[in-house]
């Protein structure tokens, strides 16, 4: 019998979550909680990340409706009022033995001293250069990238997931996000986030995925990857893209995707950034994601810390931007409209084949 499932507080990748309901694995979903302050409720998730109208509808939260649900899943979002909040839910949780989930950057920033990135019982890693190999990965690969946050790429990841699922294949994946575990897909493995340098990450990566495949004899293997590739300024660094290099550099990717803001880009961005992608990563890039979102710093500074805005747009728009980009040799799509994800997938699919005459 599934669970009934909340998300709280619903934000981008959240409406990812909600708008793949129905490939969550043992749960179904109960309430979309944002905090009552926004005054959303009974708005279509839409309204969050721009996309096609999904008869999804938002929820004030209360501690009344938390009753309706087994399991609550809590995402950290800095654009939180107060860290109190996540408290507050959490208490109210114990008192009625509802099950919550938390991400783990949340972990984190509640400052919970029982999480620990370390796995007691994981072997030690020892790095001895001369002796050091990658191991071939011989199934396709598409890696999914990003330019950093709210670009969509956990939905991209998911339309993926559904479409070769759907298509008959064996699939593996590691998401970026850990609401991936609530899709019974395997997130980021621990020992990638914890400090370490690039070559460590790189050869424990690869052996894991080597392993992973080995083991469960996938047919196509999707990796969603956490971090920005680069950084956006001296003074957002977005991990340096440090975590992409050793997961690019650790498996080959057969179909790379570049997830990005919304632009009124020209080929020549498209041109620098799948020669950073071959270059850099060691994966061309040809597929792009523009996301329904525009990003512009603030000209304040909080904290010596520059912060970034984000302006959600709707996917008409950002696919009629699209239809006017000259980028003939790329894949320009909007995964938070339905025909274009669709169309998408299906191309990813047709290069995986050796049928790449879809480029535009």
């Amino acid at each position: 019998m599934s669970e009934r499932l909340s998300l709280f507080p619903m934000n981008r990748d959240l409406c990812a979550v909600a708008r793949y309901a129905s490939l969550l694995q043992g749960y179904e979903l109960a309430h979309l909680f944002v905090p009552k302050y926004l005054r959303m409720g009974e708005e279509d998730v839409s309204r969050l990340d721009g996309g096609t109208p999904a008869c999804l509808r938002l929820t004030d939260y209360s501690k009344d409706k938390l009753k309706d649900c087994d399991v609550i899943y809590m995402d950290y979002d800095e654009a939180m009022a107060s860290i109190d909040i996540y408290k507050e839910i959490i208490l109210h949780a114990s008192e009625m033995g509802v099950e919550v989930i938390q991400s783990r950057m949340l972990m984190r920033m509640m400052k919970d001293e029982s999480y620990s990135l370390y796995t007691a019982d994981e072997t030690p890693f020892v790095m001895s250069p001369e002796n050091d190999i990658l191991h071939e990965v011989n199934v396709p690969v598409v890696m999914v990238l990003s330019h950093g946050l709210q670009t969509d790429q956990l939905a991209v990841e998911l339309a993926l997931w559904q479409h070769f699922t759907e298509a008959g294949y064996k699939v593996g994946q590691i998401g970026s996000h850990d609401a991936c575990r609530l899709f019974g897909i395997n997130d980021i493995p621990d020992f990638m986030i914890e400090p370490a340098d690039a070559y460590r990450k790189t050869i424990r990566f690869n052996k894991y995925i080597s392993d992973l495949i080995s083991k469960e004899k996938f047919e196509i293997l999707i990796i969603g990857v956490p971090d920005a590739i680069v950084k956006h300024s001296n003074r957002m660094l977005q991990g340096l893209g440090v975590v992409p290099y050793a997961i690019c550099n650790a498996v080959r990717s057969d179909v790379t995707i570049a997830c990005t803001h919304y632009g009124n880009l020209k080929k020549t961005f498209f041109d620098e950034v799948s020669r950073y992608g071959k270059y850099r990563l060691g994966s061309p890039i040809h597929f792009f994601n523009m996301a329904n979102t525009l990003v512009v710093p603030d000209n304040i500074m909080f904290d010596d810390i520059t912060r970034l805005t984000y302006t959600v747009l709707e996917s008409d728009f950002v696919l009629n931007t699209l239809n006017n980009i000259k980028a003939e040799e790329y894949y320009l799509f909007n995964v938070l409209d339905k025909n274009s994800a669709k169309e998408a997938c299906e191309a990813v699919q047709n290069t995986l084949s050796g049928n790449a005459s879809y480029m535009r």
